[in-house]
């Protein structure tokens, strides 16, 4: 091989010191030859002698031969050796589209647009320097990578990728090896190892080896092996390592032949888990254990032992018991029974849930929703029943010396007790029974017949004369006439007046007169009154004629048939008296007293009766069974009620009027006055649709509830609303109140407040004797007014007698 002599630029033309002949032999092109060559992109090259390109160089116009002769744009289709049984060749047919690559006579590959295809004698393929050299090619083996599978002779079915996987295995079958060194050195079979040196030296059988240098050196048979280097010198059979390294205790360990497996971790478990057989604690430095069996004596199983159920025959588990021992005292923390009790720190469960605990500050269960929404919700109490009565306790409250308190139903018919009620026989008295078969007449309604409504006639309408207006008289203005103003003279002495001025303390008394003033001839006008407007003459309108109509009364209708229902009572009621009534009577009045059920007095025997008939109390009690009864430090009856102006901000204590059911701080026309509560007991009239609860707002209806007062406060004062439409109120004082305040007051102050705003308590809801207070006050005054008077009257000698 020759290297290159020159470059030449401007790449016109390529010489090639050989004949055009054997050229063709040795090329063959798709469309225009390309060969790779680095470096000598357009430019002009001339080769003399063999050369050898490894880069790309491309042929754009002419290749010319050392004869002289060219071949211009030439496309060639074959490049094939001397003897032409190794080549490559393009369109064997026209427009056929393949490359077909032919060794030593057999076509062994074809490549089109989408595949590249094999085609040969045998069954294996092999890519790679030395690839399964030693193999003939029938063993249906897949080897690819530089002495992959090299060695193989007879091993079948085998999948080597990857440089030296498998490269020493002779005879192992059905493997897969993939990384470089995978089962390098081995001579197992049916073995999968994935990964750098996987199982290099491994020659056992089964084992599944996943990780760079997992079970690198191990021995064993049947094994899963999982991370890298894992079971890296492991010379056990059936074993499950997972772990990223190798150590005595991996992450993951299992035995397959005694299915065992073993964590070396804490180990979190989101679904189900089932154990069957038993449970093993391994944990050797701390005392932490298990406790299974029965009854308060159960299987205790201690730090390292382990707890072996029996499974024949099979039994089933009464308890389990969780707890810390402390050199062998058990301390439960959790106990589980077959019935479903749940106990916390007692190993003997009284109800389904029980809690104990000596935990001497705070409160010993919490329950609490993390959840960040407004929707999130708490604890959820339900009794499956459709009508809860006072013996179904929602929830107890005990102390030392007992119950406490409870939430519990209430229901009509649970809470009479007709064990202890008189045996009375009523149908001494009435047959209730023979009700069904009163005689029931319904009677029938009577007829109407003849009869005429009043009517008016004759009469006339009277004339209307319209009469006529006056005339006026605009008469004349009053006017001034002669008079006169006369004429006047002033004579001004200059001498003189410069005399008075300058004689100083000298001059004359009286001084010189300087001027003279005459006015003659002035008189005053005469005055002529004129005459003042009048009005003459006129008729006022009037009517004249005409008559009143004539009223004909008519004539009623004549009633005639029909008769009342009625029902004959003397089936069921005997009116005559029985002995001992009265005796019956105490008796059932006694009962009432002492059962607390005082509305039930009553002295009509049929209401009696009805007392022990059990369909009636259960209708009754259709009506008003249900519901709870509980202590609260809430102190008012509140209900939703939506606001008139769902925009309109309201806040609690704020003062409202209720206008059509909504609610507005605007207390003028207000049908209601009421107050939004802070703290209410009992919150009824809630929405069904929760999404919607920002529209509504807690109004207080009943009971005690905090107001925001402007100005001082005391207890005892009726509160209004300021007329500001502000929410907030005003303190009447009793001596104060007027009767127009009376429909405006919206409770009574139960607490005191001296700043200029204060937040109070008000009674709502309850009866306040504002009307009394006045007309007491009232009627003061008008006895005050009468004293007086009667004093007056004393003094003046007036009396009754005298007045008449």
């Amino acid at each position: 091989m020759h290297r290159f002599v020159r470059n030449i630029n401007q790449m016109k033309a390529i010489t090639y010191h050989k004949s055009k002949s054997l050229l063709l032999r040795k090329i063959t092109l798709l469309c225009c030859l390309t060969v790779f060559f680095s470096g000598l992109s357009a430019q002009q090259v001339e080769i003399l002698g063999n050369a050898k390109v490894t880069g790309q160089l491309e042929i754009m116009d002419t290749i010319l031969f050392s004869d002289g002769s060219a071949l211009a744009s030439a496309c060639l289709q074959i490049l094939a050796d001397a003897d032409s049984d190794t080549k490559i060749q393009v369109e064997r047919f026209p427009d056929e589209d393949l490359i077909r690559l032919t060794s030593n006579g057999k076509e062994v590959m074809i490549i089109d647009e989408r595949r590249l295809r094999l085609i040969h004698n045998t069954n294996s393929i092999f890519i790679g320097s030395s690839t399964g050299k030693n193999d003939d090619g029938g063993n249906a083996n897949l080897f690819i990578g530089n002495e992959a599978g090299a060695e193989n002779t007879n091993g079948a079915r085998n999948t080597y990728i990857g440089h030296d996987a498998g490269t020493s295995n002779i005879n192992g079958f059905h493997n897969t090896y993939i990384g470089s060194g995978a089962g390098a050195n081995g001579q197992g079979g049916q073995n999968t190892f994935i990964g750098f040196r996987t199982g290099q030296d491994n020659s056992g059988e089964y084992n599944t080896l996943i990780g760079a240098n997992a079970g690198g050196q191990s021995s064993g048979n049947k094994n899963v092996f999982i991370g890298t280097n894992a079971g890296y010198t492991s010379t056990e059979s059936g074993m499950l390592i997972i772990d990223n390294r190798d150590r005595e205790s991996p992450f993951i360990y299992g035995n397959f032949s005694n299915n065992t497996l073993d964590f070396d971790a804490n180990v979190k478990v989101k679904r189900d888990l089932n154990v069957e057989n038993e449970i093993t604690i391994a944990d050797a430095s701390a005392y932490r254990g298990l406790k299974l069996g029965f009854g308060e004596e159960a299987l205790f199983g201690i730090v390292g032992q382990k707890i072996t159920l029996p499974s024949n025959p099979p039994i089933n588990l009464e308890w389990m018991h969780f707890g810390v021992s402390n050199e062998g005292d058990f301390s439960p923390a959790l106990s589980l029974n077959k019935f479903g009790s749940i106990g916390v720190g007692t190993l003997t469960p009284q109800t389904k849930f029980d809690v104990v605990s000596s935990n001497p500050i705070g409160h010993i269960m919490k329950i609490e929703n993390t959840a960040p929404g407004i929707e999130g919700d708490g604890l959820e109490i339900k009794l499956n029943r459709p009508n809860n009565g006072a013996g179904n306790n929602f929830i107890t409250f005990n102390d030392q010396d007992g119950v406490a308190g409870r939430i519990e139903g209430f229901s009509i018919t649970e809470d009479i007790s007709m064990a202890s009620f008189p045996e009375i026989d009523f149908t001494d008295y009435f047959d209730i029974v023979s009700i069904q078969n009163l005689v029931f007449d319904r009677g029938s309604l009577p007829s109407l017949s003849g009869g005429q409504l009043p009517y008016l006639s004759g009469g006339s309408f009277p004339n209307f004369n319209p009469g006529q207006f006056p005339i006026f008289n605009a008469g004349t203005p009053a006017s001034l006439n002669n008079g006169s103003v006369g004429s006047f003279s002033l004579d001004f002495n200059g001498d003189a007046f410069i005399q008075n001025l300058l004689c100083g303390p000298f001059c004359p008394t009286p001084p010189v007169d300087f001027y003279t003033f005459e006015w003659t001839g002035f008189s005053f006008p005469t005055l002529n009154p004129g005459n003042l407007p009048y009005i003459s003459g006129g008729q006022l309108p009037s009517l004249s004629g005409g008559s009143f109509p004539t009223l004909n009364p008519g004539q009623l209708p004549t009633l005639s048939g029909g008769r009342l229902p009625y029902l004959d009572f003397d089936i069921f009621f005997d009116p005559t008296p029985i002995a001992g009534a009265f005796t019956d009577l105490k008796e059932v009045m006694c009962w009432a007293l002492e059962n607390g059920e005082r509305s039930l007095i009553t002295t009509n025997p049929q209401d009696i009766a009805l007392l022990k008939d059990q369909a009636f109390l259960n209708n009754l009690a259709d009506c008003k069974n249900g519901g709870v009864t509980y202590g609260s430090g809430g102190a008012d009856y509140a209900e939703y009620l939506l606001r008139e102006d769902i925009n309109e901000h309201i806040e609690d204590g704020q003062i409202v009027g209720v206008k059509g059911g909504k609610i507005t701080k605007v207390t003028e026309g207000a049908e209601q006055l009421l107050v939004i509560s802070m703290m209410p007991i009992v919150l009824g009239n809630m929405p069904s649709d929760t999404l919607s609860l920002d529209q509504y707002e807690k109004v207080a209806f009943l009971g005690q509830a905090p107001v925001w007062v402007v100005g001082k406060v005391r207890s005892g004062d009726y509160i209004i609303p300021s007329g500001r439409h502000d929410g907030y109120g005003l303190a009447v004082a009793p001596e104060e109140l007027k009767l127009e305040h009376v429909s405006t007051i919206v409770g009574r102050a139960w607490s005191d407040g001296d700043q200029s705003v204060n937040l109070v308590n008000m009674i709502i809801g309850l009866k306040t004797n504002e009307m009394a207070t006045i007309l007491s006050r009232t009627s003061a005054k008008v006895d005050a007014l009468e004293n007086r008077m009667a004093q007056i009257e004393t003094v003046l000698g007036i009396n009754e007698t005298a007045e008449n």
